[in-house]
């Protein structure tokens, strides 16, 4: 929600609230701005019977009872692009890809992709993808919603490599993204202690649809990884690739 001062619920959040969570007069509600703010409110709930007959209608207000708190950003910025798939897989990709804590979540269309997602004939549904970050965020209480990007080619994602460390993720590759994220620690000549050579940049990982990049893909990318040696679904190495990233930014402090 944009005010934190006087929150304002949409008629969708309202009606999760009451009729998904029972949310009741009195408890704590955390509302947050989506851009890493939150304020602790406490639940006002009305009823108002309506005209003409016995149902009892429910009304919600968050009522703040401290002020705003504001986390810092992170330093280390994860994002995944992957390659368009299903858009039932698509959805699960992006509900995941949220949930873990991904910061930005890149729809790719690849060589491999299907036909029209390539000829642009298809629709992402963004609107969907947008309700489905919000809801998703909500569920894992995060504060800072993840950045969805429009569709963009393979090239595009796999060249712009300014101010990231990017990963494509290939079945033969030799060295382990765990391996590859390891190599990005280096120990502070002052204190001893571990900082990340990623502090203050992007980890992207690029993953491919179903069948892998092809041959040119793999070796335009700045460095290759294998995320298993096991031949995962396009999905569910989207999802693996991107709760990896975020539990190793996560042990970075």
């Amino acid at each position: 929600m944009p005010a934190l001062s006087i929150p304002v619920l949409s008629p969708e959040d309202e009606h999760h609230l009451l009729a998904s969570l029972r949310i009741r007069d009195g408890e704590t509600v955390t509302a947050s701005d989506g851009k890493g703010s939150w304020v602790e409110c406490v639940a006002a709930v009305s009823g108002a019977r309506r005209a003409g007959g016995s149902t009892r209608s429910k009304a919600l207000v968050l009522e703040p009872v401290a002020s705003p708190v504001t986390a810092p950003p992170n330093p280390i910025k994860v994002e995944v692009a992957f390659a368009l798939t299903a858009p039932a897989g698509i959805q699960m990709i992006v509900q995941k890809l949220t949930e873990a804590g991904v910061d930005t979540i890149t729809p790719l269309v690849s060589e491999r992709c299907a036909s029209h997602w390539k000829d642009g004939s298809a629709n992402l549904n963004a609107d969907r993808l947008q309700r489905i970050i919000l809801e998703s965020a909500m569920q894992s209480r995060r504060t800072v919603l993840p950045l969805l990007k429009e569709p963009t080619v393979f090239d595009s994602v796999a060249q712009d490599v300014h101010g990231t460390h990017t990963f494509l993720c290939d079945l033969g590759a030799s060295r382990s993204i765990l391996s590859a994220l390891g190599e990005l620690d280096r120990v502070s000549g002052t204190d001893g202690s571990i900082v990340s050579e990623a502090t203050g940049s992007t980890v992207r990982v690029l993953v491919g649809p179903e069948g892998g990049f092809s041959d040119s893909e793999v070796t335009s990318a700045p460095q290759v990884v294998s995320l298993s040696d096991c031949v995962m679904r396009a999905e569910t190495a989207a999802i693996a690739a991107g709760v990896i990233c975020c539990a190793w930014r996560s042990s970075q402090w």
